[in-house]
């Protein structure tokens, strides 16, 4: 940007990166905005709090698949209960 003589503060690049991100990470984006996180972090920050969340979805993502397996092999009636409990975790 410096050899194009484009200049920009910190927050201008977070929020141009954030506008350039897919659409699946517009609600988490949206409830960084609400809490005003979106305006007081670095860039380095917003990519390792996307790194992170992406890490929680996959963990979530691979726990749910893992359960899944488990109730087709073998239901149990407290299945439910322990994914929801899971769930609760993960948020």
């Amino acid at each position: 940007m410096f050899a194009f003589k484009v200049s920009a503060t910190p927050q201008d690049m977070v929020r141009r990166f954030a506008d350039a991100l897919p659409a699946k990470w517009s609600s988490y984006l949206e409830i960084l905005k609400e809490n005003g996180v979106l305006d007081t972090i670095t860039i380095y920050e917003l990519i390792q709090k996307l790194e992170n969340k992406d890490v929680v979805l996959l963990e979530k993502s691979q726990l749910l698949s893992m359960l899944s397996f488990k109730q087709r092999s073998s239901p149990t009636p407290d299945l439910q209960q322990q994914i929801n409990l899971i769930l609760q975790h993960t948020q």
